[in-house]
């Protein structure tokens, strides 16, 4: 899934880990992928099917090395779907040499731009 309200700019990938049946509604716990924090308690409105990104679609990308979050303005190129069903994007993106790198990365470090709040 992805989670955003009104006032987000980039919905970031969630694995949905837990809910709580909290009347009136469902309340859900999350594993926000790029962070790694989970959030507890979640509204469902908030909580949005994950669509693979279309080839072209602005994002930015988690670059960094493990457990080191470096986001960075980024292009989806590709992608491709896993036997397993995950997900992995080739990106490609300026590094801090302002070279072009192109790139795999799975699912969990990229996430897509917002369209604009009117």
């Amino acid at each position: 899934v992805e989670f955003w309200g009104d006032e987000s700019f980039f919905p970031p990938p969630a694995i949905i880990t837990g809910y709580n049946k909290e009347k009136p509604s469902t309340k859900y716990n999350l594993h926000n992928s790029i962070t790694n924090q989970h959030h507890s308690g979640v509204d469902p409105e908030f909580i949005h099917p994950y669509q693979v990104y279309e080839d072209g679609t602005e994002a930015a990308c988690n670059v960094g090395a493990l457990r080191k979050i470096y986001m960075t303005p980024c292009t989806i190129d590709s992608h491709f779907i896993k036997g397993s069903g995950l997900i992995s994007y080739q990106v490609s993106y300026f590094n801090d040499d302002s070279a072009q790198v192109q790139e795999y990365l799975p699912f969990a470090r990229v996430q897509r731009n917002l369209p604009a709040h009117p």
